[in-house]
């Protein structure tokens, strides 16, 4: 990976997308790679120009990056555990740093049916009636230096996690056939679920596990929340082409689902990647003559909730929209 590794000024890698980048000084730089331009775990549009980073947040990932590269090999690696509502951005903003950086990123999105075995080696077939055993996604990040993303880990087989232990904290995995797979500099793990390792409180993510506090000790932690209204209202004017002040009822609705949620009165909320489908569907059916354009988008957005959750939406509709449901 030194062939690759190069370091990059943050206020060029990150201009106008963290705030007061631009005041940071030429010679405060972090890792990238180059060479990786079209690589299929770098989508080519992944760097969204309209996306801003938390400050907190990006100096969080800033440091579990840096400390990578200048840590002893004797250290142990930490990556971030990212915890916080379903659609407030946190796979993204992991996507969205690394993306400047020119660093590519393997998600693995966390289930009880797809075992450890499964993301290290696996048997494919091979075309000809036989089989062949290849490399699992997991296997070409910590080969490649790559950082890696688990999606909802605390859904995974917990005893699969603990086993990911000395992966997740040393790099290392002994295979079944005594393989010792090393990662190399540049692998970390990542993990970005609806809770920060201490079960489900909610009762919105039922099958989520009370983690081994081993596991979490692993990582660093951070909680990620919904962006501002101010943001919010940006990027609908910006990546929808929505008016501001529609941009602004938008999320004013939005706002309101989410306190009922987060208030335990409803078992509905809507994150900001919702928030944008809603904004583009009522846009495509801005001229639609049989009903409100976004109370249409609405129900196609969030539809198949309960009879007592919808009329809660159209309500709250209702409030901010000021027309009837």
């Amino acid at each position: 990976m030194s062939d690759a590794l190069i370091y990059a000024p943050i206020n060029q890698a990150f201009a106008n997308v963290v705030p007061d980048v631009h005041k940071a000084p030429d010679a405060m730089t972090l890792p990238g790679y180059k060479g990786y331009a079209g690589h299929p775990f770098l989508p080519v549009s992944m760097a969204d120009e309209d996306f801003v980073f938390d400050k907190s947040q990006f100096q969080l990932m800033s440091y579990a990056w840096n400390r990578e590269w200048s840590r002893k090999d004797y250290d142990p690696r930490r990556g971030v555990w990212w915890g916080g509502p379903k659609g407030a951005g946190k796979t993204t903003l992991t996507e969205q740093f690394f993306a400047r950086l020119g660093v590519p990123v393997v998600q693995l999105t966390c289930n009880r049916r797809v075992p450890l075995s499964d993301l290290i080696d696996k048997l494919v077939p091979d075309g000809t009636g036989g089989w062949v055993q290849v490399a699992g996604p997991l296997k070409v990040a910590m080969l490649k230096g790559f950082p890696v993303i688990l999606n909802e880990p605390s859904r995974m087989e917990p005893a699969d996690l603990v086993a990911m232990h000395d992966i997740i904290d040393r790099g290392i995995h002994v295979a079944d056939d005594g393989e010792v797979i090393r990662a190399a500099r540049g692998f970390l793990v990542f993990a970005t679920d609806n809770t920060m390792g201490f079960g489900d409180e909610t009762g919105s993510y039922p099958d989520a596990n009370l983690l081994d506090q081993a596991t979490m000790s692993r990582f660093l932690k951070g909680e990620v929340s919904y962006p501002s209204i101010e943001q919010e209202v940006k990027i609908l004017v910006n990546k929808v082409g929505m008016g501001e002040d529609a941009a602004k009822v938008m999320v004013a609705f939005a706002s309101s689902v989410r306190s009922a949620y987060v208030a335990g009165k409803s078992a509905v909320t809507m994150g900001t990647r919702e928030l944008i489908d809603w904004a583009q569907c009522t846009m495509y059916f801005k001229d639609l003559k049989s009903e409100p354009p976004a109370l249409f988008a609405l129900k196609s957005v969030l539809g198949g909730c309960n009879d007592a959750e919808m009329r809660a939406l159209r309500s709250t509709y209702e409030s901010h929209f000021g027309a009837p449901a």
